[in-house]
């Protein structure tokens, strides 16, 4: 059953303040790509986060399957030649 959050209408995550981590489960080590040079990413909201089942605290997830995510992979594949493993975001810190 999904539990609505009142504040994920107001909390999102600017892509622009987020790392995302991507691992190809081989021997190739993590790329870190801005989101913001990924087409089809648009400001992420905690919901999305959530609905996708990527933990919040940075741990490393297998990649979900929504539309945002599925033109990243497109992205993905076309500029390192294999899908990624493994996704992980992480909020930039100053």
């Amino acid at each position: 059953m999904h539990n609505p959050n009142p504040l994920a209408q107001t909390v999102s995550y600017n892509p622009t303040n987020l790392n995302i981590i991507v691992g190809f489960g081989d021997a190739r080590p993590p790329i870190e790509i801005n989101p913001t040079l990924v087409p089809g990413w648009r400001t992420v909201t905690i919901d999305d986060l959530k609905a996708a089942k990527i933990d919040l605290y940075g741990e490393a997830i297998t990649l979900p399957s929504y539309p945002e995510t599925e033109l990243s992979v497109h992205w993905l594949i076309r500029h390192f030649g294999s899908p990624p493993a493994a996704v992980q975001f992480r909020q930039k810190r100053d």
